[in-house]
């Protein structure tokens, strides 16, 4: 074999590897907990908070459950801006999951035990990269103070 072919054979190999590891990541690599979006325009029933603690559970834990955080829970926060709060994406990982029931708690952080303001459950493809929120806080029922849009 000339030096000619072996370069060659090395750089079709090195742009097959990469092409799979591309696939890979924009496939399969997904944030541990996506980023939330909440969108509220009713914020005076959070009682002048403005900021909020969001709890995703990716097996979709009971989102009425108080305590410690369960092993499928992640926490995050955000503060508002105008009329929207944006909590982070978690750290990314390998994740080969199909669609599942998932879980969010939204609390108030008040200093007085935090609060559940809202849950939201669903079920669709594991760890998506964006959940957005639409929220009325005057709703007394929990479960439909949010609605889940995309």
């Amino acid at each position: 074999m000339s030096k000619g072919s072996i370069l060659g054979a090395v750089l079709v190999g090195a742009v097959a590897l990469g092409a799979v590891g591309y696939v890979a990541v924009t496939s399969y690599w997904r944030p541990v907990m996506p980023s939330v979006v909440i969108d509220a325009k009713e914020r005076e029933a959070l009682g002048g908070s403005n900021q909020l603690i969001v709890i995703y559970g990716e097996r979709g834990s009971d989102p009425m459950h108080s305590g410690p955080l369960l092993p499928d829970e992640r926490i995050s926060g955000c503060v508002f801006y105008q009329d929207q709060c944006q909590a982070g994406a978690a750290r990314h990982e390998l994740r080969l999951d199909g669609s599942h029931r998932q879980s969010l708690q939204i609390r108030r952080i008040n200093g007085e035990g935090n609060p559940i303001v809202a849950t939201v459950v669903w079920t669709g493809p594991a760890y998506p990269a964006v959940v957005r929120l639409a929220c009325d806080f005057r709703n007394p029922r929990l479960d439909q103070a949010c609605a889940k849009v995309s």
